[in-house]
């Protein structure tokens, strides 16, 4: 569900403004999950919020798919 909320996040705001709402809206101990989702995006770059580590068991998941 993360997925298909950040899809319709950016297909409406665009990505700029996207992450602008979630950088204002989402509390730093959710980027933790958030991180893999927007790279899979390729909304960020990797290099992109290198002071927030990735979950890896979303890393994973999102490898499988």
């Amino acid at each position: 569900m993360i997925l298909n909320h950040l899809i319709v996040i950016f297909n409406v705001f665009g990505y700029e403004a996207g992450l602008n709402m979630l950088e204002l809206r989402i509390e730093k101990e959710h980027w933790v999950v958030l991180k893999p989702f927007l790279i899979f995006l390729k909304a960020i770059k990797n290099d992109m919020y290198t002071n927030i580590p990735m979950d890896k068991s979303v890393v994973m998941k999102l490898r499988e798919i």
